[in-house]
């Protein structure tokens, strides 16, 4: 695996989820788990606790975290068993997101709508709430950049404001999940006690 930015294809990543993916980057652990795969194509969730001496429930998050990011790739091999690659033209791509963004400056970030964004038309309804958690994880992402841009910057939200203001903008009935997968893919930012929720810096 290799981390190589020159002659990249151009990936329209925006940066809403430029900032969930390089905030999925940020912690050590799950950088010790994407430098595994330099020396192995695929991994088992037990392999990796066993090379970084992880519990279950610590390995079973951060793998998520790096899923949810787009990072790893997983598929299921005899039986139950999961195995895991990484996304190789997913991190090259977001590089290159990165060094447009560093070229462009300080420019306004576009609010997303279900006008501008092809993919949200067929998963929401006429007054823009979302219809259904999608399958794709590239759907899933779109869907959480755009529940995002609903949450007011430098604000703290209870969980219950949270749930509220998701509510809002979804009809299937499953705030809960939509928090916890804004929390995964650090698009929302929570204290450990669940007290308070924020949109990261």
């Amino acid at each position: 695996m290799t981390f190589q930015t020159v002659g990249l294809r151009t990936s329209p990543v925006g940066r809403r989820e430029l900032l969930a993916r390089l905030t999925a980057l940020a912690d050590d652990t799950r950088l010790q788990i994407l430098h595994l795969f330099t020396e192995r194509a695929e991994l088992n969730a037990q392999e990796i606790m066993t090379a970084l001496g992880l519990s279950q429930s610590s390995a079973s998050r951060q793998l998520h975290q790096l899923r949810s990011a787009g990072f790893l790739r997983e598929r299921r091999s005899q039986g139950a068993l999961k195995l895991y690659r990484v996304e190789q033209q997913h991190i090259e791509d977001t590089f290159q997101a990165l060094e447009r963004l560093l070229a462009e400056g300080d420019q306004p970030v576009p609010v997303e709508t279900t006008e501008t964004v092809p993919e949200l038309r067929h998963l929401s309804d006429a007054e823009g709430r979302i219809t259904r958690w999608p399958s794709k994880q590239r759907e899933r992402q779109v869907v959480l950049n755009y529940l995002t841009d609903h949450f007011e910057a430098e604000r703290r939200y209870t969980e219950r404001e949270v749930n509220d203001l998701l509510s809002q903008w979804h009809t299937f009935g499953d705030p809960v999940t939509l928090r916890r997968e804004l929390v995964d893919a650090g698009q929302l930012q929570r204290e450990r006690n669940g007290s308070s929720y924020w949109l990261p810096e």
